[in-house]
């Protein structure tokens, strides 16, 4: 089942040779490592470029976006198996 959360998270993220590679976030007080990241695309909203980032943690996927000129992270959605 897909849930939209569109909530702000904290995130541990690498920058390196252009790319953005995220590695952990904190969500209600709990830290989900990531397992992979399956997909990245990316979407213009005005001057805002906004990353999203498909990701497994277990057996669960999430959708992660990185807001580039408010410098923020929003967990969007979230897919539970089961």
């Amino acid at each position: 089942m897909m849930e939209e959360i569109m909530e702000e998270i904290e995130i541990e993220a690498h920058f390196s040779s252009n790319k953005i590679k995220p590695k952990w976030f904190l969500w209600n007080n709990r830290k989900y490592y990531i397992d992979k990241v399956n997909y990245i695309w990316h979407n213009k909203d005005g001057e805002e470029v906004i990353y999203y980032f498909s990701v497994v943690v277990g057996a669960n996927l999430y959708e992660l976006s990185f807001y580039t000129k408010k410098l923020k992270w929003l967990l969007s959605k979230v897919y539970i198996e089961g």
